[in-house]
């Protein structure tokens, strides 16, 4: 009951935190306070697996380094890296799935995972909040909490085939199906909060499908990861919910489709 009471303190603090950060951050500040969050999940990841901190600070600096560069000359390059990199995850997960190993134990190849996971997600909050407007923001971030709530009562009440068991045991099938109704329910009621109609909230509304199929792929890579790592959390700094990473596993990889997809649907 105490962790239950924790999580809903933390949750509600938490959604108050993210609302006012879309609507009233002006967008220089949004920026820095998205980075921040991004950057410290990106710290939890390099800690499953190595605990140097020289390689944790040149880490951190060349994602930095890699942010700014593609934020400010060509921000689409960074997305479509992260979509390509979400389109071939799968093969990992289905590897380890199978063959119960994680095939990405070079050092080399982990940093440039985290380059991948973690800036093409950060690149895609902030084109989303600059480019569309903060509305578009909240429409994706409330469609994937859709997803989530979804699938965790729909496996509740009717999950019986497992989807990954090896690498997420509680997640089914019919959670996933159940997560994707909801979302997308609440993303057509949020289209037409939106004003979208005809052609566009069709497109939108296959997007979001898309997308929150993938927010669960990025939910996945993260179990894999801590399962790899024999971990229960990627951290400790939220109350009942554990890390930072944890919160935003399934948007790293939502956030780059997402925004990509708007930018050839609505741009």
């Amino acid at each position: 009951m105490n962790n239950l009471i924790q999580r809903l303190i933390t949750g509600f603090i938490l959604i108050i935190l993210v609302l006012a950060g879309i609507f009233y951050l002006p967008a220089k500040w949004f920026a820095l306070v998205a980075g921040l969050v991004v950057f410290a999940a990106a710290l939890e990841y390099f800690l499953m697996w190595q605990k140097d901190k020289i390689f944790l600070f040149i880490s951190l600096l060349s994602l930095l380094f890699f942010y700014l560069l593609l934020e400010f000359t060509l921000p689409i390059i960074g997305l479509v890296c992260g979509v390509v990199w979400w389109l071939i995850a799968p093969y990992f997960l289905v590897y380890y799935s199978k063959n119960g190993e994680n095939i990405l134990t070079n050092v080399f190849i982990r940093w440039l995972v985290g380059i991948l996971v973690f800036i093409p997600c950060l690149i895609g909050m902030v084109e989303l909040k600059s480019i569309f407007g903060a509305g578009y923001l909240l429409y994706v971030l409330i469609a994937v909490w859709a997803a989530d709530v979804g699938a965790y009562f729909s496996g509740k009440f009717f999950g019986k085939h497992k989807l990954a068991e090896f690498v997420s045991p509680n997640k089914t099938t019919e959670g996933v199906i159940g997560g994707i109704v909801l979302s997308t329910i609440v993303s057509l009621v949020g289209g037409f909060i939106l004003k979208l109609q005809g052609i566009e909230l069709l497109l939108i509304i296959t997007l979001i499908i898309v997308t929150c199929l993938w927010s669960v792929i990025g939910d996945l890579f993260e179990s894999m990861l801590k399962r790899d790592a024999n971990i229960k959390d990627s951290g400790c700094l939220l109350p009942g919910h554990g890390g930072i990473y944890d919160r935003i596993d399934s948007l790293t990889a939502a956030i780059p489709i997402f925004t990509l997809g708007l930018m050839f649907f609505l741009k």
